[in-house]
């Protein structure tokens, strides 16, 4: 059965301007839905983003924000491999970048985490919604309420399964580079 708890994974090795953290947070202060939120944060953070992380964790929001730090790889995948629904860059406009193909995004779909997204990645055009929630690519909160009644309407089992089928199927090294002798040579 599903649990009562949703489970978010947001890593990066150090938070910075384009992975959207700050939009992530700006959202969790004023989610109050019955489904429990826990944000977990891997990477290294500002003096600023730690005072929000307390902010929202004293506040009524039904949201808890865990900070685990930097971490090893091995400690990052037990860490993502008990989560729900992963975080993907959410700030590439910052950049000028509309269309982009992020690493963890990949990494995700690997492990068969669902996960949230702004910019358009051309990687997994041809997956359907309901595998991945796309959020507006500019500047505003992200709306808790919005990603956690689709997460609720998913099966992730399902869901789990086809993309790391995906992923087999669409991340190998010959596939990537194949990709790119023909957009070379094209």
């Amino acid at each position: 059965g599903r649990s009562d708890t949703l489970n978010i994974i947001f890593c990066a090795s150090s938070f910075k301007n384009w992975h959207g953290l700050d939009r992530i947070l700006s959202g969790a202060q004023s989610y109050f839905g019955k489904t429990k939120v826990v944000l977990n944060l891997a990477g290294d953070i500002s003096s600023e983003i730690e005072s929000s992380i307390t902010k929202i964790n004293q506040s009524d929001s039904h949201i808890e924000v865990k900070y685990h730090g930097v971490l090893k790889w091995n400690n990052l995948l037990d860490l993502t491999g008990t989560m729900d629904l992963g975080v993907d860059s959410l700030g590439l406009h910052r950049l000028g970048i509309c269309s982009g193909s992020t690493l963890k995004s990949k990494e995700y779909a690997a492990l068969g985490i669902p996960f949230i997204y702004s910019a358009e990645d051309v990687d997994f055009k041809d997956l359907n919604e309901d595998c991945l929630f796309r959020v507006s690519q500019d500047d505003l909160p992200v709306n808790f309420d919005d990603f956690v009644c689709w997460f609720n309407q998913i099966e992730p089992e399902i869901i789990s399964k086809r993309l790391r089928d995906y992923s087999k199927n669409n991340f190998t090294w010959e596939k990537k580079i194949d990709g790119l002798v023909h957009w070379l040579y094209k």
